[in-house]
């Protein structure tokens, strides 16, 4: 069977051609989708936030669409970094969530 084919061996680049980020915010970006949970995603930006010292940008597409307090929406405005998008419609299903976040970044 073709299928089963070995891949060539990976090639790494010449050590001058090869660049390293020196500020993760510039070169990372977490990309969420969920679904009427902005609660975990402020524990995930806090999470970052206590891991390293700084903010992470935060790609995050919530599919359910809800009512948030005042208080969420305050909570999640603490954090410039963080992109936070409720949709219009509700369950746009894990493919099309994750697309949709994906196009935030």
């Amino acid at each position: 069977c073709g299928m089963n084919k070995l891949a060539p061996p990976i090639q790494l680049l010449p050590s001058e051609q090869v660049t390293h980020c020196t500020k993760h915010w510039e070169c990372v970006t977490l990309v969420v989708k969920t679904a009427r949970r902005p609660q975990l995603i402020l524990r995930l930006a806090q999470s970052v936030r206590d891991s390293f010292g700084y903010d992470l940008p935060i790609a995050c597409f919530d599919d359910g669409p809800g009512n948030y307090s005042g208080d969420i929406m305050g909570k999640i405005a603490k954090y410039p970094l963080l992109n936070y998008v409720i949709g219009t419609d509700e369950d746009y299903g894990i493919a099309e969530g994750r697309n949709r976040a994906m196009s935030l970044v």
